[in-house]
């Protein structure tokens, strides 16, 4: 069954990633505890979309992601270690399982049920507008600089504060997880102002008010990596007459947000706690470096137990632990693969890594077929390289709704692949030589 323009909001696929991308944005102030066990809305937008397309469980899917089900049993390993020798429950592997179910059973209905080629900009045009909560939230932060949400129903949203330095965080309780998600709008307008596919202003003012609020957010791991995005498509993407426009827009963009920022309440109490933080010495050092120092440590440690790590979410205490004057509480080397070698070792390190390597070979593999969705592999392909870079300044466990948003778009991606006749792509091509019975173009459940 083939999804026409008429039907492709009713795609269960399509519907249960709608959910999730909005239950994403207010998921931090609307969660509860009941007996400890959190219950939020990304749960019941996950449940929810596992309920409409359980039925639509592909074996192919699952194969390209058995590497993250291997890594499941690892989290669930060393949570029964971590439980049984601290007596702490990390329910890391509760947060993981609930997005990996997620991503498996709503990427396999949209790979039984494919969609057209003719409606994946209305999707990315839906995932702008869907941004709005997030960008309003964002911008009644940076006018009244106070915060939307200063605790949120069951208080967790306190906990993203820090004293005397107010930033922009939206409906999430750090900057970091609001700015790597609002970034997505200026990304999906990026990847398709480049391939001449138009927007309305409506679009356009979305991306370029999440563009301000990202650099409101003042978080300098997005920052950095968006930056590097745009240079990627200046460099690789972008024609000439292209290139002039934009460059002419984002150094009009540049000034006047800098002009507005610097002026505003959000910059003076950042400059100030940034004085006071560079002020404390580490050694020999300057506190700006403490990126640097937690780094080494963590390296140096990661030798102490090379195989099995140190436990998990034990990184951060074993870098407190040789290096306790860098921050006054527990830190992390802010690098992805630094803190999972030190938690995990390079039993834990080696199978996520592989996973990662194994989801991007798959991308790279489909990529190859010439098409007329070159927006939507632009698009792909920018968010990779964001997260990389974010891997390499910034550290979160692998349960962050960004990193499966990411896998859905890659197998909505394959999705287009499959109806893209002219490409001559076959599923067998993608299977060894054989077909999979997992992947069936055209059809239901």
């Amino acid at each position: 069954m083939l999804m026409g323009k008429s039907s492709v909001f009713k795609h269960p696929g399509v519907k249960a990633f709608f959910l999730y991308f909005v239950a994403s944005q207010i998921n931090d102030p609307l969660s509860v505890n009941f007996g400890g066990i959190p219950v939020t809305p990304l749960q019941i937008a996950i449940l929810a979309g596992v309920a409409m397309n359980i039925k639509y469980w592909s074996p192919f899917v699952y194969k390209k992601l058995s590497l993250f089900y291997l890594f499941l049993l690892v989290i669930v390993f060393y949570t029964l270690v971590k439980l049984l020798s601290e007596g702490e429950m990390n329910l890391y592997f509760l947060t993981f399982t609930f997005n990996l179910l997620w991503v498996t059973t709503v990427s396999s209905s949209i790979v039984k049920i494919p969609i057209r080629k003719a409606d994946y900009i209305l999707i990315l045009q839906r995932l702008i507008l869907l941004l709005i909560p997030s960008v309003l939230f964002g911008m009644y932060e940076l006018v009244t600089n106070k915060y939307a949400f200063p605790e949120g129903l069951g208080g967790a949203m306190k906990q993203g504060i820090d004293e005397g330095n107010f930033y922009v965080r939206g409906g999430f309780r750090d900057k970091f997880d609001f700015s790597s998600f609002i970034v997505l709008a200026p990304i999906i307008y990026l990847s398709c102002y480049f391939n001449d596919i138009k927007f309305s202003l409506l679009y356009k003012i979305i991306a370029f008010i999440s563009v301000i609020l990202l650099l409101s957010s003042y978080s300098s791991s997005v920052i950095i990596a968006f930056g590097i995005v745009v240079i990627y498509c200046f460099v690789f993407i972008a024609n000439l007459r292209k290139s002039l426009g934009l460059v002419a827009f984002a150094v009009i963009l540049i000034i006047g947000s800098l002009t507005y920022i610097t002026q505003s309440d959000i910059y003076k109490t950042q400059m100030n706690a940034y004085n006071l933080k560079y002020q404390r010495q580490v050694e020999d050092k300057d506190e700006s470096s403490f990126r640097w120092v937690a780094f080494n440590v963590g390296m140096e440690h990661f030798l102490d137990r090379p195989f099995l790590g140190f436990g998990l979410d034990n990184s951060k205490k074993v870098i407190f632990k040789y290096a306790p004057t860098i921050s006054a509480k527990p830190t992390n080397s802010h690098n992805y693969f630094v803190n999972n070698l030190v938690d995990f070792g390079l039993l834990g390190f080696s199978i996520l890594t592989g996973a990662l390597v194994s989801l991007f070979l798959f991308y790279r593999k489909i990529r190859k077929w010439r098409s007329l969705i070159k927006p939507m592999a632009d698009l792909v392909t920018l968010l990779l390289i964001f997260n990389v870079i974010t891997f390499q300044t910034y550290y979160h466990t692998f349960d962050r709704s960004m990193y499966f948003i990411l896998i859905f778009l890659i197998f909505l991606y394959f999705s287009l692949k499959l109806n893209d006749e002219s490409a001559g792509m076959r599923t067998e091509d993608l299977s060894g030589g054989r077909r999979n019975p997992g992947v069936e173009v055209g059809s239901g459940a």
